[in-house]
């Protein structure tokens, strides 16, 4: 008796388990599915950690109005060299602004992150190290921010890069010379800039 009752249990156990396998109650993709189709395959890149994808559906834009926006973040791994991460960049933001969903107007927006994430001061949102909105040149510029993320600074964003203390300061401003870019460089307190 008992070993009908494993095989019993186990079995539910088995189609259970077949069942939430694919209905996928965790999917985080609320969007439609060549969005989320291109979202997944972009996941699966290598160095890829982490993808999220904002489908502003609800908007008036989604009703025939104007484009309907895609924010697109991908989170890579901080330990990338300049080079692989920008080449990886550009390879996902190249993907998810191909993608077309129809009788829809797209405007995509492609976002990078690194780093531990941090809490912000609005509720349930994040904040990165390394944050990134990647523009028309995504490989100079995912390039640019990794050189000084690995250079040391603290914060690396569009424009900006935070250090640390004096000392690096000045070498980020080196390092921004060299690469003939004019970020505003500052320290965390804001008391140089």
């Amino acid at each position: 008796m008992k070993r009908r009752l494993l095989i019993a249990v186990l079995a539910a156990l088995a189609v259970t388990a077949a069942a939430v396998a694919l209905w996928d109650p965790w999917d985080r993709c609320d969007a439609p599915e060549p969005v989320c189709t291109a979202l997944g395959e972009i996941g699966e890149l290598d160095n890829v950690l982490d993808t999220e994808v904002d489908y502003d559906a609800g908007s008036s834009a989604a009703n025939g109005s104007g484009p309907v926006l895609v924010l697109w973040t991908f989170r890579l791994p901080e330990t990338l060299s300049p080079q692989q991460a920008a080449e990886l960049a550009a390879r996902a933001a190249e993907q998810a602004q191909a993608v077309v969903v129809g009788n829809v107007e797209l405007q995509h927006a492609v976002s990078i992150v690194a780093g531990i994430p941090q809490e912000s001061q609005v509720p349930g949102m994040e904040t990165y190290p390394l944050q990134l909105m990647l523009g028309d040149r995504p490989r100079q510029e995912t390039a640019q921010a990794f050189s000084f993320w690995q250079q040391g600074a603290t914060q690396v964003g569009n424009g900006s890069v935070s250090a640390p203390n004096t000392e690096a300061l000045l070498e980020l401003a080196q390092l921004a010379r060299r690469l003939d870019y004019e970020p505003t460089l500052e320290l965390p307190d804001g008391s140089i800039r």
